[in-house]
């Protein structure tokens, strides 16, 4: 695994976007290269950088909070790896946003991709982003540490601690306590299976199984039963059909009863219906005469019904005369009265005629003298419309000052009076202009000044916690020993720093924060003021231009009429004025059009009251002369048309009744004798028949529906009764049948039934003890079964136990230490023959050797004193760098297994080296290129930065920022 880029955007004190590129140069030729920059400024940021973008975690903060990367001052932040696999090239990235990017904003949960080689998504989510990772590169969080972050301070101090101090350190460093949980875990499994087996041996020992003396009784009881129950079945079968027939017999001598009964009452409902049955009789008898007897009942309707008719004839034709006489002589009258009338309606028209005309010209003279007003009625709604909108207008004006006025009033000078007018606000605007602009550049530096001052207490804040965090390592300096990240040999606060006061420090800011919070509250609370009068006033202004531009269209069309535009409060007199003004010419001008109207109607009357005069006196002239005798016809009606529409209806109907009464004359002649003809041919035709007259023969025919109804009701009685004997025949038949088999009847009946129930019941209790006696057998048999299986199966555990008992024997303990000791024992050689590769080009001098006399106990080898065992406290402080480096580089061997690590990371550790253990050291790291490997080293050394060309320069800028800057060389 080889990273190409690191690219990160606001982790830590790094803010904005970083990137150092691995492939390209000055990188991709050196194989070694440093980075270098002040305490506190971000190195480690770029390791951090690296496993939250493979992994999600970072190993400062506990691995498990990543959010304490995110600089302060910035609402995201990212990481993103390159890396180079056998299988591809791919690309790993880690993003985190607070809500709405904003610094102040809550925290959103990270989100984590993995991209191939082509950038398409191969994983989305944060749990698959685990798997493709640890899939792709086949290493987990814990083991990639170990590969590619060489803990050389941690092997400094396992190589420094005594033999039984080794066990956690190197437990923590490769990785091996898995095998603590092996070992207790094999001694719980097995305490577990030997409580299992003896659950399991109760449970078998506790079935309960017939003994042989109780299973051969039930067997026997059983097979006593079976035969009992087939004596007692073959006598049911016998008795059943008996049992059967008992009913049969009862319900056959109940169905001859009902029979004997319905033939009774059916006989009494034909002599109910004896009359009946005998008018059906001579109805039938006279049905071959139904034909004639028709047709003349058909004549004798007819003629009755044409008397009736004429004689109704008759009295129409009477009843038409008389209203037709007492029409006329209305009519005559009416003619009279309106021609009267005509003559004295055609003096009062001719006479109102010239009395309006008269009128007419007095009021067009009066008009003529007033010609302008008609142009003032032409425009009035215009006008008014117009007054109206000023009205508005005016209204508008006085309402934009009023909230002009009330915004403005915080910033008017206490010894003004409130302006209402247009000259008192011209004189307040300057002075309110003036008050807002210098209260707005005084609340500007005061928000200003308070952030400046946070920014301050913010920086010492974070001063104060770095150098606090420094507290867990200062037990580690030795005075006289040159410290491990800055070189120097002084501790002066090696018993720890002096407290900066942390809980003051942070109240500080709390304060501080506060105090800006409310100074840009009250900015933006004056801005906001400051914007609502600006905006009030351009509206007052718009408003009162609008007025003015109205006053002057509406002055200059009302100046035309000789009428001044009033002040504001004026617009109602005005409006009321010319509203009189226009009322009363639109009266004069309209009793004109009526009065020519009214001649122009009465005009138009004349022609045609000559022209009804003269046919009034035509239809006099033309009406029937008056009968003889006298003719009440009423009073003069008024309503002339109707009575004339009276006189031509009676007229109508008079002439109509005449001619009904001819024709109804004429036609009751001839059915009269229709009917007679009728009547003789019938007599004709019954002469020989059992009826004497016509009349009988009436008499004996019956209605249709009548008739229906007797024949129906003789039909269903002769149905009825043949069905009632057919049922006592079938049932004196099923009695005979079953007296011969001598079914028994009544008290008989009863006892066989009785004792049916009784034999039913013992059968039943029979088969209910069979049912349990082998229900009690079949249970014994599976108990038996279970018995057996569990036995088996306790058999098999107590077999199983064996093994791991044994297993307990080798490695189990409840602490775990016995397998966690063999496994140490194990790793340790590994670690110390991998890190014996190393250190032969480290230190060729020494060979780090297991101490077989103790428990993970170790001690060098000096070569150059024929191979003379020392133990690893005697060598120099150089020399323990430098094993503890091969002892890191091994681990990184060990823990990668199959996969080839080629890019490392070694944080620290080279302060204690002189220049020559310095130079070999990084000879050796520097070979590894050759290894296709490319290490990176963060350091405070100075001849460290020197000696590798190749840095990345971590740059503090002001107000607590740093950036990466890649060099060749350390001059810049």
């Amino acid at each position: 695994m080889k990273i190409l880029k690191i690219r990160l955007r606001n982790l830590n004190s790094l803010k904005g976007d970083q990137e150092v590129n691995l492939d390209e140069e000055p990188f991709a030729s050196s194989g070694l290269f440093a980075i270098v920059g002040r305490t506190g400024a971000g190195k480690t940021t770029l390791l951090d950088a690296v496993t939250l973008a493979l992994y999600g975690k970072v190993a400062r903060y506990g691995g498990d909070k990543p959010e304490n990367v995110l600089n302060r001052e910035c609402g995201e932040c990212s990481a993103e790896v390159e890396f180079m696999l056998p299988s591809g090239k791919f690309r790993a990235t880690w993003e985190m946003r607070r809500a709405r990017g904003k610094p102040d904003g809550a925290l959103q949960s990270p989100k984590r991709y993995v991209y191939d080689g082509e950038d398409n998504p191969i994983a989305e989510q944060i749990n698959e982003a685990n798997a493709r990772i640890v899939e792709l590169t086949g290493l987990d969080y814990e083991r990639f540490l170990r590969s590619a972050m060489l803990a050389q301070g941690d092997f400094d101090r396992f190589l420094s601690a005594k033999p039984t101090e080794r066990s956690e350190l190197l437990e923590a460093l490769t990785g091996t306590s898995i095998y603590s949980r092996i070992g207790e875990e094999t001694f719980g499994e097995a305490k577990r299976k030997e409580e299992k087996i003896e659950r399991l041996e109760d449970a078998w020992k506790s079935i309960e199984i017939m003994s042989s003396e109780q299973r051969a009784q039930s067997e026997s009881n059983l097979n006593g039963f079976v035969e009992k129950e087939k004596l007692l079945d073959e006598r049911r079968k016998k008795d059943l059909e008996v049992h059967g027939e008992i009913p049969d017999l009862k319900n056959a001598r109940k169905e001859k009863s009902d029979a004997e009964a319905e033939i009774k009452k059916i006989e009494e409902s034909f002599r109910l219906a004896k009359e009946d049955f005998e008018k059906l009789a001579r109805h039938e008898t006279a049905q071959p005469f139904a034909d004639e007897l028709a047709r003349y009942d058909q004549a004798k309707k007819n003629h009755r019904a044409a008397a009736v008719s004429l004689k109704d004839a008759v009295d129409c034709r009477t009843r038409a005369s008389k209203e037709f006489n007492a029409a006329t002589e209305s009519y005559r009258t009416g003619l009279k009265g309106r021609i009267e009338g005509i003559g004295k309606e055609l003096v009062v028209l001719t006479d109102s005629i010239k009395v309006d005309q008269e009128k007419v010209k007095d009021s067009k003279k009066w008009l003529d003298g007033r010609k302008a007003d008609l142009q003032l009625v032409e425009q009035e709604t215009d006008l008014l419309r117009g007054l109206d909108r000023l009205t508005q207008l005016r209204f508008d004006v006085s309402q934009k000052k009023e909230s002009w006025m009330e915004v403005a009033t915080r910033f008017v000078p206490e010894n003004f009076d409130k302006a209402t007018d247009e000259e008192s606000i011209e004189k307040i605007r300057p002075l309110l202009l003036e008050r807002m602009q210098t209260e707005g550049v005084k609340l500007e530096e005061e928000r200003k000044q308070v952030e400046q001052e946070l920014k301050l207490k913010e920086d010492h804040l974070e001063k104060s916690r770095r150098l606090a965090d420094m507290d867990q390592h200062r037990h580690m300096l030795v005075e006289g020993d040159p410290c491990p990240l800055c070189g120097s040999v002084e501790h002066p606060y090696a018993g720890g720093a002096p407290d900066p006061g942390m809980e003051e420090i942070v109240e500080s800011k709390r304060k501080t924060e506060e105090a800006l919070k409310q100074a840009s509250e009250r900015e933006r609370s004056f801005n906001f003021s400051r914007d609502k009068v600006l905006e009030r006033e351009k509206e007052m202004s718009d408003a009162l231009e609008a007025a003015k531009k109205k006053e002057k269209e509406l002055g200059s069309v009302l100046a035309a009429f000789e009428i001044t535009l009033q002040p504001a409060g004026g617009e109602s007199d005005l409006e009321k004025s010319l509203k009189e003004r226009t009322s009363i010419y639109r009266t004069k001008l309209g009793e004109v059009e009526a009065l020519e109207a009214k001649v122009g109607k009465n005009e138009v009357r004349l022609a045609p009251l000559g022209e009804e005069l003269e046919q009034r006196k035509t239809s006099l002239d033309s009406l029937p002369a008056p009968p003889e005798e006298s003719i009440d016809c009423g009073s003069e009606s008024s309503n002339l048309e109707g009575v004339r529409q009276a006189y031509e209806r009676t007229r109508d109907q008079s002439n109509l009744a005449h001619a009904t009464l001819k024709e109804r004359d004429s036609r009751e002649k001839q059915l009269q004798i229709e009917a007679e003809t009728s009547g003789n041919a019938l007599q004709e035709r019954i002469k020989d028949s059992t009826f004497a007259s016509v009349e009988s023969l009436v008499e004996a025919k019956l209605p249709d529906e009548k008739a229906r109804e007797i024949k129906l009701n003789k039909e269903g009685l002769e149905k009825s009764r043949i069905e009632a004997k057919t049922k006592r025949a079938v049932a004196d038949s099923a009695i005979v049948e079953l007296v011969k088999k001598k079914i028994p009847e009544g008290e008989d009946a009863e006892k066989f039934l009785v004792a049916f129930r009784e034999l039913e019941e013992s059968l039943k209790r029979l088969r209910i003890d069979q049912h349990d006696l082998r229900k009690s057998l079949s249970a014994d048999d599976e108990n038996k079964r279970a018995a057996e299986e569990k036995k088996k199966h306790w058999e098999e555990e107590v077999k199983a136990l064996e093994d791991w008992r044994k297993l307990r024997e080798l490695i189990g303990s409840a602490d775990g230490k016995k397998f966690r000791t063999f496994a140490q024992a194990l790793s340790l050689s590994a670690l110390v023959g991998k890190a014996n590769r190393h250190l032969r080009k480290l230190a060729p001098r020494y060979e780090i050797e297991v101490d077989q006399k103790e428990s993970l106990g170790l001690q060098v080898q000096d070569l150059n004193e024929a191979g003379a065992v020392r133990p690893v406290s005697s060598l120099s402080g150089g020399e323990k760098f430098l094993a503890s480096l091969a002892m890191a580089l091994g681990l990184s061997d060990l823990a990668s297994k199959n996969v080839s690590i080629e890019t490392l990371f070694i944080d620290e550790g080279f302060g204690t080296l002189d220049a020559e253990y310095l130079e070999e050291a990084i000879n050796v790291l520097e070979s590894l290129k050759h290894q296709s490997k490319t290490v990176g080293i963060i350091s405070h050394v100075e001849l460290l930065k020197e000696r590798i060309t190749t840095q990345v320069i971590v740059r503090s800028q002001p107000g607590g920022a740093s950036r990466l800057d890649i060099r060749p060389k350390l001059a810049d």
